[in-house]
């Protein structure tokens, strides 16, 4: 975020966490959707990066929507993998047409940087909630969503994290 003071306990508890003898931890992110809210600049989130890097062994990257890892190739450049947020719902796309927006995505960014292994950190739909442009939240929409996903991605071996699971309170 922002506050820089905070940034610096966020970033050692971090690494002191990452250190730990524990194998549920696979992967480190540094930030989340900071460049999206514009609350650092790229090369200060390069420079956590790095940092980051220096002091642990395990993979570092950080999490932002497909639309900034496209914007920002020095920034992929950096990481260790690409840690992407794949929200339809939230960019108004319609439920019919929300796996296909996201396998579009994905396989752009793979275009883009081929090389770079992609993990999607947050994917999902929500059951509840008002309308955001074509989008609606609800039971069934969730479930369909989230079984055509599942289903396509286990075919694509994409990992990825669910996220709208339970809705959240917003």
């Amino acid at each position: 975020g922002g506050d820089l003071e905070k940034n610096r306990q966020e970033v050692e508890t971090l690494i002191k966490i990452s250190r730990e003898d524990n194998p549920k931890i696979v992967r480190i992110m540094v930030g989340n959707e900071v460049l999206l809210r514009n609350e650092i600049t790229e090369e200060q989130l390069i420079d956590y990066i790095r940092e980051v890097k220096k002091r642990t062994w395990r993979p570092v990257s950080t999490s932002e929507t497909w639309n900034n890892w496209l914007a920002h190739p020095e920034l992929v450049k950096e990481v260790d993998y690409i840690g992407v947020h794949m929200l339809p719902y939230w960019e108004g796309i319609a439920a019919d047409d929300a796996v296909d927006y996201v396998f579009d995505r994905y396989h752009a960014l793979k275009q883009a940087y081929p090389d770079k292994p992609i993990i999607i950190t947050e994917v999902g739909w929500p059951s509840d909630g008002q309308p955001f442009e074509h989008a609606t939240a609800s039971i069934p929409n969730q479930a369909r969503f989230l079984r055509e996903r599942l289903n396509r991605g286990a075919n694509e071996h994409m990992a990825s994290y669910i996220i709208d699971a339970l809705d959240p309170p917003w």
